[in-house]
């Protein structure tokens, strides 16, 4: 094939027109500092690059997201600060109401218009807009959080969560509610009361001891005095059920067991009493310190023995004796060892004191006295002459008894074991409060007087009057207050010891106090307030009171401990705060260090290398102009050139 003219310069044009467009090329990427310039430059690259920019897109947004969400975690932290600035505010009015010399109707005026303030305050920070929105108010921003009256709040947000992405996946609530700040229960009303139920006969035993009963077993009552000892099997001949049960069994046992002179019964309270009727017997097992009526013997100057003619003379020392047996055994044996023979002492047949006996032909004529200093004799009635019998005078012990348990623990749960002279009067059995227990029988059965109560929850409040004829049981009471119309739930507490009322409105203030000057709620250990604003409200109503009255400290400690544990609350809520500041903060750090990483592989792809660049220029500028040269001596105009 034969190669034209025109062949060789179209050649020479493409080549000229390529080497162009390379240095053009590399003349842009000089410009612009940029490797890619448009996609086809790098189709790999570019897509590596876009991955890039989503990815810095998103960082800027979570940066965004974390300055804002910062901004309104410090907002928060302010307000909770102050929040609980005047709860320790209200705290320490109570401290000083609590003081007696600062309760007097002069002084409550004052510490009622600082309480009436610090409420104003507090609800004035749950109020709280930043860029116009109320930031208690859970979604509802444009409301509101709460409404109130003078004896509670409620409140009307919801409890929408506002949370922002502060990383892939990662989001973070911001907000806060006035129901988790001022309104969180804290306490439930009567939770740990205890009314003191006493007991009558037909109390059940599995009633006693908070409701887990008595142990029907064995136990045992001895009478000091006489060395009887009595065993009772209360599951014979069969188990009681009532406390009049118990008592009858123990009764009719220990009179078949010979101790005759002691009887239960019930206390006026909420025990079992033992009660012993004087006898005057003794034995030789009776303890010293029980004669004369628990007074004692004078033992240690011993008793002067001496005849009427004066051949006989010594002293009795009978200063060790711990029983009335070791006396009589010290006198005897110490007659005969000084040669005395004949003469005895023993208990009279009467059993009441210390016969002396002389059966010698002829009487020794031995007279018994007391030492100089020492009552010895006199103390046990046997200062005289035996002629030839000194009947001694009545040694009158103090009755002494101990009950011990035997197998189980009967005597413990019934509250009876122990060692007592003359009278017991047992622990508390602890009576389980039952719906049947009759409210005559609160306060161990000492006319505890009700009235009535209020109740308030949130914007409504209601009088419940306990003194109404038809309430006459723990039950009606309860019944009473679960049908007041509130939505509330009254209940005996866990301890089965007292009554409870708990708000099932966890949107409301609650609050129980005393109504129609009595002490009702009080009385009940019902008194106080569910939440840290309810607390302040009571402490409001306890202030309000007049006349010279005294506000009770019981009262002012329960407002205290639920101010204490809003407190508690505020710094718990303060603290979650501060970790989620410190979470916004590590991960702003980190998206920054995602970000310069990203941006420095990004621009390992799309930067140009401007040495290389410039080398490449020049290299391509003169190959540009050597192809110009050759192509221009290549490339001869001709005649036909022209003449076209």
């Amino acid at each position: 094939m034969r190669v034209t003219n025109n062949m060789i310069a179209n050649l020479t044009l493409v080549n000229l027109q390529r080497s162009l467009s390379a240095f053009m090329d590399i003349q842009e990427k000089m410009t612009t500092g940029k490797r890619m310039n448009r996609p086809s430059d790098d189709p790999l690259g570019l897509q590596r690059t876009l991955e890039f920019r989503s990815q810095l897109s998103r960082i800027e947004q979570f940066n965004t997201n974390i300055s804002l969400g910062g901004s309104q975690l410090a907002g928060y932290e302010t307000i909770l600060t102050d929040m609980n600035n005047l709860a320790r505010q209200t705290m320490d009015i109570a401290l000083a109401v609590s003081n007696e010399s600062n309760d007097s109707p002069e002084a409550r005026p004052a510490f009622l218009n600082e309480v009436e303030s610090v409420i104003e305050r507090m609800l004035q920070l749950v109020n709280t807009e930043q860029n116009g929105r109320k930031v208690f108010a859970g979604h509802r921003t444009d409301t509101s959080p709460i409404i109130n009256s003078p004896d509670g709040i409620r409140y009307v947000g919801d409890n929408g969560a506002m949370s922002v992405e502060i990383d892939d996946g990662v989001t973070v609530q911001m907000n806060l509610n006035a129901q988790e700040t001022l309104l969180k229960r804290l306490s439930i009303q009567g939770s740990d009361s205890d009314l003191q139920v006493g007991i009558d006969g037909a109390t059940l035993l599995a009633d006693l001891q908070g409701g887990t009963g008595v142990d029907i077993n064995t136990f045992s009552v001895t009478d000091d005095n006489l060395g009887v000892t009595v065993a009772i099997d209360l599951s014979v001949p069969s188990a009681p059920t009532t406390v009049n049960d118990a008592i009858t069994q123990i009764n009719n046992a220990l009179t078949a067991g010979g101790i005759t002179n002691l009887t239960a019964s019930i206390g006026g309270s909420n025990n079992i009493v033992f009660k012993a009727t004087p006898t005057g017997q003794v034995s030789l097992t009776t303890s010293v310190a029980n004669l004369n009526g628990g007074a004692g013997v004078d033992l240690q100057g011993g008793i002067h023995v001496r005849s009427q003619s004066g051949a006989i003379d010594f002293q009795i020392d009978a200063s060790g004796s711990s029983t009335l047996g070791d006396i009589i055994g010290a006198i005897n044996t110490q007659l005969a060892s000084n040669g005395v023979s004949n003469v005895t002492a023993a208990i009279n047949s009467a059993g009441t004191g210390i016969d002396i006996t002389d059966t010698n032909g002829t009487p020794l004529d031995l007279v018994f006295e007391n030492n100089t200093g020492s009552t010895g004799a006199s103390s046990l009635g046997i200062a005289g002459l035996a002629a030839p019998t000194l009947s001694g005078g009545a040694l009158v012990p103090a009755d002494a008894f101990t009950i011990a348990e035997g197998a189980g623990s009967t005597a413990a749960n019934l509250g009876i074991a122990g060692s007592f002279v003359g009278e017991m009067a047992g622990t508390d059995v602890n009576a389980n409060l039952t719906l049947n227990t009759p409210l005559s029988r609160l306060n161990n059965a000492n006319d505890l007087t009700l009235g009535s109560i209020k109740l308030t929850q949130g914007m409504d409040s209601r009088i419940v009057d306990l003194s109404a004829p038809t309430i006459v049981t723990v039950g009606d009471a309860l019944n009473a207050i679960n049908t007041s119309g509130l939505n509330v739930t009254a209940s005996i507490n866990a301890t089965n010891g007292g009554i409870q009322i708990i708000s099932n409105s966890p949107t409301d203030s609650f609050t129980v106090e005393n109504a129609d000057n009595t002490d009702t709620a009080s009385a009940l250990g019902i008194f106080g307030a569910a939440d840290l604003v309810g607390s302040m409200i009571l402490l409001k109503h306890e202030l309000e009171k007049t006349g010279a009255d005294s506000i009770s400290k019981d009262d002012l400690d329960k407002v205290m401990a639920v101010i204490k544990a809003g407190m508690s609350e505020l710094l718990n809520l303060r603290g979650g705060i501060g970790s989620k500041q410190k979470r916004l903060d590590a991960t702003a750090a980190q998206l920054g260090n995602t970000e310069f990483e990203a941006i420095r592989q990004m621009s390992e792809i799309e930067d140009a290398d401007i040495t290389e660049l410039v080398t490449k220029l020049a290299s391509h500028e003169n190959n540009y102009r050597a192809g110009l040269i050759a192509s221009a001596k290549i490339i001869q105009p001709s005649l036909l050139d022209f003449l076209r």
